[in-house]
């Protein structure tokens, strides 16, 4: 069985329904220690558009990390994945990834670790939007045209 996301208790309005995310419960200290280097090679994978990489070393670095900041390690890799499976038409697959990754990263928000949560939430949640938009026949360029890349600062 799956593992779940946190408790739930912010809303977010998505699609005129309101969603649960999970509310921040990490520390802020967690937040101001550096990105470890897997991590900064998995976001650079990522911006290259290499999604598969990417996975490798952000699941490394989430495997490895004891600590409640593992998981913002699990909602980036998570949308990269979300954007893997939509490259090779996985469309309901990429919707569950996102909808995971928005509980992950929600404790995150808006800067964790010099990386800029609130644009990968705020872009995950506008490519969800258009891949359930699109349904029953998505167009595979269109979404890819959403995809974006990761900004960060090393601290």
């Amino acid at each position: 069985m799956p593992e779940s996301p946190p408790s739930f208790i912010i809303y977010l309005i998505m699609n005129d329904e309101i969603s649960k995310i999970p509310a921040s419960g990490i520390s802020d200290c967690a937040c101001l220690r550096p990105l470890p280097h897997l991590v900064v090679r998995g976001l650079e994978l990522f911006n290259a558009g290499d999604y598969f990489q990417a996975h490798e070393f952000l699941e490394e670095a989430w495997r490895g990390e004891p600590d409640p900041i593992r998981e913002l390690y699990r909602g980036i890799l998570q949308v990269g994945v979300g954007f893997y499976h939509i490259q090779r038409g996985n469309y309901n697959g990429a919707h569950k990834l996102f909808q995971r990754a928005l509980g992950w990263l929600a404790p995150f928000l808006p800067i964790c670790q010099g990386v800029n949560v609130e644009k990968i939430f705020t872009l995950t949640i506008k490519i969800d939007a258009a891949l359930i938009r699109s349904l029953p026949s998505p167009s595979r360029p269109v979404l890819e045209s959403l995809f974006f890349t990761i900004s960060f600062t090393l601290i």
